[in-house]
C-alpha cells in the first residue's frame, strides 16, 4: 500500500496482522514489540547507502489484529519533501503473523502565504462582496446560474442511465518481473526463475544465492539462501525467513554454462508465497580453488501479489 506523510510531522501507520497458522484470517491479539518494524528512509536524492533500521517508536497493539507504529517527526524530516519511507512489519520473535510492507511518500506541508486571498477571507470589502455575488450569479463559463445548474443536476440521473453504452478498448495493465545488473524484481507467490550471467566459474566448488534485510545479518537470518555444491551434496534451499528450510528441493541453482557463468536460480511458489514484499539486499558468492568472490550483488525487490493461494 502507498500512503502520504508530511515532512516534519509524525505519521500513524496502522495495519491488520494476518495469522500464519490460519491463513486468510486475522491474528487474534498478536504480539508486537520493538524490532518488528524496520524503516528504509530514502530522501529525494538518496546517497545509495541507506539501510533498513528499527523504527524510533516501537509498535503497539490497539485492539484485535490492529497494530500501530508512530513514525517520528525526525524520520519524516530525514526523508524530506519528495522522499520515501518503506515500512516493513516482520515478526522478529517468531512466525505468529505474516510480514507486510507499506510505501509512504513524504511531502512538504502546503502553507498559505499572506496576501490578497487571505485578506479577502479575513476582511472582505465592498469590491470583494460584489465579486462574490457576481460569481454566485454566474457560476459557469457559459453564464449558467445556480438555478439553471440545479435544473441540469435534476436531469443528470436520467441522462446517465439512458446514455449509449460503449466497450472499453484499453487492455488491462500487467506487471512483469525484471532482471538487470544489480537489480532483480519478482512477485510474491509466483514460481521464480532468475537467469544471470556472472562471469567464468569453471572449476567452482560452491555457489550461494542469498537475500537479506541487512548486509550484516548472519546467514541463518537470511530471508532466502540457496547453495549449489560441486559435486552436488547437501545443497539446495537452506534458509527461508530466518529459519532452516524444511524442504531443500524447493530452491536450486543450475549452472548452464560455467565458461560464461550462466546460471538459473529457481524458487518454488510454495516458498515465495511466504516471502515479505519489500526491498532486500542480495549477492551471489562463488568458492573456486579456495578463493571466494562475489561476482554479482544488488537489490531484490519483492512486490505483493493479490491472490495468495498457489495450489
Amino acid at each position: 500500500m502507498s500512503l502520504v506523510a508530511i515532512a516534519g510531522q509524525t505519521f500513524r501507520l496502522r495495519v491488520e496482522l494476518e495469522s500464519q497458522s490460519a491463513a486468510g484470517t486475522f491474528q487474534s491479539s498478536p504480539t508486537v514489540a520493538a524490532g518488528d518494524v524496520k524503516l528504509l528512509i530514502l530522501p529525494a536524492s538518496p546517497a545509495g547507502t541507506e539501510t533498513y533500521a528499527n523504527s524510533t517508536n516501537a509498535p503497539t497493539l490497539l485492539n484485535g489484529p490492529t497494530a500501530e507504529v508512530i513514525i517520528a517527526a525526525a524520520e519524516t524530516t530525514a526523508a524530506g519533501d519528495g522522499g520515501e519511507i518503506i515500512a516493513v512489519w516482520a515478526d522478529a520473535a517468531g512466525a505468529q503473523w505474516y510480514s507486510l510492507a507499506a510505501h509512504i511518500q513524504v511531502k512538504a506541508a502546503d502553507v498559505a502565504v499572506a496576501g490578497d486571498q487571505m485578506d479577502l477571507v479575513n476582511a472582505p470589502n465592498a469590491t470583494a462582496v460584489t465579486a462574490i455575488q457576481a460569481g454566485l450569479a454566474a457560476t459557469g463559463a457559459d453564464g449558467d446560474t445556480l438555478e439553471t445548474l440545479s435544473d441540469q443536476l435534476d436531469a443528470l440521473p436520467a441522462d446517465t442511465w439512458s446514455y449509449t453504452t460503449r466497450t472499453l478498448t484499453q487492455s488491462s495493465t500487467s506487471t512483469t518481473d525484471s532482471t538487470a545488473a544489480g537489480s532483480i524484481a519478482r512477485r510474491r507467490g509466483d514460481s521464480w526463475s532468475i537467469s544471470l550471467t556472472i562471469g567464468a566459474i569453471t572449476g567452482y566448488t560452491s555457489l550461494w544465492f542469498t537475500a537479506k534485510w541487512d548486509r550484516d545479518d548472519p546467514d541463518i537470518s537470511s530471508v532466502l539462501q540457496i547453495k549449489l555444491n560441486s559435486p552436488s551434496a547437501s545443497d539446495g534451499l537452506l534458509y527461508v525467513n530466518g529459519a532452516a528450510a524444511s524442504d531443500s528441493t524447493k530452491g536450486s541453482i543450475t549452472v548452464s554454462d560455467d565458461t560464461t557463468g550462466a546460471i538459473i536460480i529457481a524458487v518454488d511458489e510454495t516458498i515465495t508465497q511466504y516471502l515479505p514484499p519489500a526491498g532486500l539486499y542480495y549477492d551471489i558468492q562463488v568458492l573456486n580453488s579456495g578463493t571466494v568472490t562475489t561476482p554479482d550483488s544488488g537489490t531484490l525487490t519483492i512486490t505483493a501479489d493479490v491472490t495468495r493461494d498457489v495450489a
